[in-house]
């Protein structure tokens, strides 16, 4: 029975996150070099929260504001885990980029930028749209308009006809 090939670049699963939604995601690491991969880190921008992190069996987690770092373990070649994470984006909606480092028995560091799709809030996360001020602001409009309306008819029927 033959192994199959791991992929050979860090990836996040899922590939999306909503807006202000705090959303498990796991970073999928391989090893396809020689030396056993013995630590991992994962940067995120200012923009993103970084709320928890998991370890897989064998490994540890030390967290700050915008990275976890795994140790402790050891992945050998053709081998992948997942480490779990908990992010929050706060920014705008669109792809932003992460860093993942991973760090090898002798010394090497690979570094890769993997995407993560922000989507639009929905529900309780997405932002109020403030119907009720539209309307009232709508309101407002329609009474000046229909005022000046008015009072432009007055001043026409005031006004003396000329010959």
């Amino acid at each position: 029975m033959v192994a199959a090939p791991v992929a050979a670049h860090v990836t996040v699963i899922p590939i999306s996150a909503e807006q202000n939604v705090a959303t498990p995601l796991e970073l999928e690491a391989p090893n396809e070099r020689a030396q056993p991969m013995t630590g991992l880190t994962l940067d995120v921008p200012a923009s993103v929260e970084l709320l928890a992190a998991g370890a897989p069996l064998g490994w540890r987690v030390a967290t700050a504001a915008h990275r976890a770092a795994w140790s402790g373990g050891a992945l050998g070649r053709e081998q992948a885990a997942r480490f779990p994470v908990t992010l929050r984006p706060r920014g705008q909606a669109g792809t932003i980029r992460l860093t993942a480092v991973q760090r090898y028995e002798d010394g090497a560091t690979v570094t890769w930028r993997p995407l993560l799709t922000v989507l639009p809030a929905s529900g309780e996360a997405a932002p109020s749209s403030h119907v009720e001020r539209a309307l009232v602001a709508a309101g407002v409009g329609i009474v000046l308009v229909a005022g000046s309306l008015l009072l432009v008819h007055r001043l026409r029927r005031r006004s003396p006809a000329r010959s």
